[in-house]
């Protein structure tokens, strides 16, 4: 049993990358025909307006994209995280709530540390400008996007939601 939580204790503190480095990647977009030929017709306006489109009282919404294996930030998406920074400052007694995900790549447990660690690195990204309290939680591989193994990319995010809700 000793054995056992020693293991967790050491999990726990090692388990996530320490590193905030932001990686340089170019998205590749040609999967956006792709996405399209598979959303209804109405539906495309909607995932199509910009964040900035999607209202929450006060705190808008954010979907923050990750590598794959990755926790570190994309240079892609942070922009995502300035532009909602700046919307968090206006209310910054308001509460943050970032929840991690990944693709069903890995096991349930390692899944589930990934997304913590997704969780993190926003976290500790978002700090450094707003003030607001901020909870983070890991689903890993549940709530999936899509099922598609060459959709995965779109699982493998964070949402950053203000108010603490959804």
């Amino acid at each position: 049993m000793r054995f056992i939580f020693v293991i967790c204790i050491i999990l726990a503190l090692f388990g996530c990358h320490k590193k905030n480095k932001i990686i340089n990647t170019i998205p590749n977009e040609s999967w956006v025909e792709e996405i399209e030929s598979e959303v209804e017709p109405e539906k495309q306006l909607d995932m199509l307006k910009p964040i900035s489109d999607v209202k929450f009282p006060g705190i808008e919404q954010a979907v923050i994209y990750f590598d794959f294996d990755r926790a570190e930030i994309r240079a892609d998406q942070v922009a995502v995280l300035d532009m909602f920074s700046v919307e968090a400052n206006r209310s910054p007694t308001r509460p943050i709530k970032i929840e991690g995900y990944c693709c069903p790549i890995g096991t349930e447990i390692y899944n589930y540390r990934l997304g913590l660690c997704r969780g993190k690195a926003v976290s500790a990204y978002l700090s450094q400008y707003i003030k607001n309290p901020i909870e983070i939680i890991s689903y890993g591989e549940r709530n999936l996007v899509t099922d598609n193994p060459e959709k995965y990319f779109l699982n493998r995010r964070v949402l950053v939601y203000g108010n603490g809700k959804k």
